[in-house]
């Protein structure tokens, strides 16, 4: 075959696997969080000036600390309007552009570790449409609240890919992590001066970073991940990082300068940094169980949760064990980048990208699959790597490897595929979520509210009573339970409930009204008799 069409014909693949799998992702409604950031968010009606869609008001909505991504549902409305395909379409190309992106990077890599072109083209090829058919990127790519996560996948990996096209021929043999510049001066020669043709791929890198930055917070350990690549793949000091790019790492630091301005002022996750210190060490413990939990995931992807509500571990004492083989996946991988860089760099970029959310409070989802959607991407490279080694250590026949690796493929492509069903509906999706993590409260309280929207109430009755059990100061759900009390004429009942809520937020607008609604009820009724 054509060298230049075994690419093309791999690409082509992947784009078929990606279609066919999310191809029932398509007619999902919006759902949950989608309803205020999307349907009742009047921000997403301004496309242009660009200006206005690039810099949305500061409410509490997924996109306002967001700004590419809220010129991305701009471009959705002004499109499709509030049919929720358009938005499916636009997430699936997301994905999709960001394997096609992964699939390029990855060939390079593998070259740069001294694989034969052929080799690296099918190993990359491999990677990616396993990390694009995983059953756990499902959690960003069907739900528009959190495309997010899909531009920082897409446009690290371009930031990445750019850096990689200006770095230059790769080096030969086994570099060390922290080789001094005297032991790799006989490298220097190989190493590419920076010339006027490698400006434009630096350029684009930056833009790049830019737009990821505007993306989504995590996004902020770009510029430290970019340098790390540069200097286990393309340079062979540290000296001459900066002294070839250090201008560049600039330019990609000053990226994150506009959107986490905006995230400091407006985002209210930045408030919950002020919480007791008490809460620090009961989050911290949890994201130690959670990211053990999302690590296993990864290996056996069942079951799924959507929602894990707001769990918080007690203390560190209920939490030793998984906190201890974290810890030494976290030794693995500083051991790995000293001794095997470039399998160091891979789980740096897992843990990297996992912890802003892991040490930046975020109370009210301190659990969230949607975010192991990019660093699932370098954990799946490392296994890939890993089986390649093993094969390649236990001669295997040259059938059984792919063999096994397209059984992998369609089973996660089929797992995909019955998790895109249970999307087709709020209820559907949270009676998921029930059945296999039925300690969420948020998951029966926002499925008490579907059912209630639907004209069940003794559904929604039943869910917002676990709901209240489980959580019994949960604002929302004593408002819902309330009106539906009130509907029912158990005037008592819904009063008692709106009493509970004013303890919590006595300054809630949504209280007075129905509180008049019913005191009036109760004192009609008392005249009747």
């Amino acid at each position: 075959m054509n060298p230049t069409l075994k690419p093309v014909l791999f690409a082509v693949l992947l784009a078929l696997a990606v279609g066919l799998v999310y191809s029932n992702a398509l007619d999902g409604p919006f759902v949950l969080d989608d309803k205020f950031s999307i349907v009742d968010n009047p921000a997403l009606r301004t496309l242009w000036p660009l200006t206005a869609a690039l810099n949305p008001p500061p409410v509490d909505v997924t996109f306002c600390t967001r700004p590419i991504i809220n010129l991305a549902m701009c471009v959705d409305y002004a499109l499709w309007g509030l049919n929720p395909l358009g938005y499916h379409l636009t997430s699936i190309a997301f994905h999709l552009a960001a394997t096609l992106v992964l699939f390029g990077l990855l060939s390079r890599i593998f070259q740069r570790m001294n694989l034969s072109p052929p080799e690296a083209l099918k190993w990359s090829f491999l990677a990616a449409l396993l990390w694009a058919l995983h059953p756990l990127a499902t959690a960003a790519v069907n739900y528009p609240s959190q495309r997010g996560e899909l531009g920082v996948g897409l446009f690290l990996f371009l930031t990445l890919y750019f850096l990689d096209r200006a770095g230059g021929p790769r080096l030969a043999g086994r570099l060390s992590f922290t080789s001094s510049d005297q032991i790799m001066e006989d490298e220097r020669s190989r190493e590419p001066k920076f010339k006027e043709r490698t400006w434009p791929w630096l350029l684009v890198s930056v833009l790049a970073c830019l737009l990821g930055m505007g993306s989504k917070e995590n996004m902020i350990v770009a510029p430290v991940l970019a340098m790390v690549y540069d200097r286990v793949f393309l340079s062979a000091s540290w000296k001459t990082v900066f002294r070839q790019r250090g201008l560049f790492y600039l330019a990609l630091a000053a990226t994150a300068l506009w959107p986490i301005h905006r995230h400091m002022i407006f985002s209210p996750h930045v408030r919950s940094q002020a919480l007791d210190a008490e809460i620090w060490w009961r989050y911290l413990p949890t994201q130690s169980w959670g990211l053990n939990r999302f690590i296993r995931l990864i290996v056996w992807p069942h079951p799924l949760v959507f929602d894990y509500g707001r769990p918080l571990a007690g203390g560190w004492g209920e939490v030793w064990m998984p906190t201890l083989g974290l810890l030494l996946l976290i030794a693995a991988t500083g051991w790995a980048l000293l001794k095997h860089p470039r399998w160091g760099f891979m789980g740096l970029c897992f843990f990297a990208l996992l912890a802003p959310a892991s040490l930046f409070l975020i109370p009210g989802q301190p659990l969230a699959e949607h975010r192991m959607y990019v660093p699932l991407a370098f954990a799946v490279v490392l296994l890939v790597m890993g089986a390649r080694q093993l094969l390649k250590n236990m001669e295997i026949s040259a059938i059984v490897a792919p063999a096994a690796f397209a059984l992998v493929a369609l089973v996660f492509g089929g797992l995909t595929w019955h998790r895109n069903q249970q999307y087709r509906s709020e209820v559907t999706l949270l009676s998921d979520t029930i059945t296999k993590w039925p300690y969420s409260a948020r998951a029966y309280s926002n499925r008490g509210l579907a059912r209630q929207e639907q004209g069940d109430r003794a559904g929604a009755l039943a869910d917002y009573d676990r709901a209240l059990e489980l959580s019994p100061d949960y604002f929302s759900t004593l408002l819902n339970r309330a009106n539906i009390l009130f509907d029912l004429g158990e005037y008592e009942a819904a009063l008692e409930d709106l009493d509970r809520a004013q303890a919590l937020q006595p300054e809630s607008p949504l209280l007075p009204s129905l509180r008049t609604l019913v005191l009036e009820r109760m004192g009609g009724v008392q005249a009747e008799h």
